[in-house]
Order: C-alpha cells, then sequence, then structure tokens
C-alpha cells in the first residue's frame, strides 16, 4: 500500500518537473525569437 504511495507521489514530481522544464524551455524560445525578429 505505501508503495503505490510512493510511486504517485514521485509521478507527480516527475509530470512537475516536466511541466517546469516545458516552461523554461518554452520562455527560453519566446525570447529567442524576439531577438531575431
Amino acid at each position: 500500500m505505501g508503495n503505490s504511495m510512493t510511486s504517485d507521489l514521485i509521478g507527480v514530481k516527475v509530470a512537475y518537473q516536466a511541466h517546469c522544464t516545458g516552461a523554461m524551455v518554452g520562455l527560453l524560445f519566446v525570447l529567442k525569437i524576439e531577438h531575431q525578429s
């Protein structure tokens, strides 16, 4: 039972990190495009 709780927490952590990484990449991408134009 505790094992599924741990895997759920890991899944949430991974999803959160992936979301933050995607947001950072998107922000850098937008800044890059603005500098080029």
